[in-house]
């Protein structure tokens, strides 16, 4: 399965959109392994992704919007241990 979506590349930085949307199981795992291993290869990505657990567990540093603005911002670890984030997003 190729990962689509791709607004913009270059040689160093990419931007996905919605990757894991209605993606479950194997299908789910293949995207999330692309963007792991073009990462680790030194890529720069960006990614928009409504699922916040999804995009926090291969995230390094993540922005949250709501309505168009950024509202907080920080590493994974910052993000996953705060209780907004955690209770508005995670349900937890």
């Amino acid at each position: 399965m190729p990962v689509s979506s791709v607004i913009c590349i270059s040689h160093r930085s990419q931007l996905e959109h919605g990757q894991t949307a209605g993606q479950q199981g194997a299908a789910l795992e293949e995207v999330l392994h692309t963007i792991r291993t073009l990462n680790r290869r030194g890529l720069t990505i960006l990614l928009v992704e409504q699922n916040v657990a999804v995009s926090l567990g291969i995230s390094q540093r993540a922005y949250v919007l709501e309505n168009g603005r950024i509202v907080m911002s920080g590493s994974r670890d910052e993000l996953l241990h705060n209780d907004r984030v955690r209770q508005a997003y995670l349900r937890l």
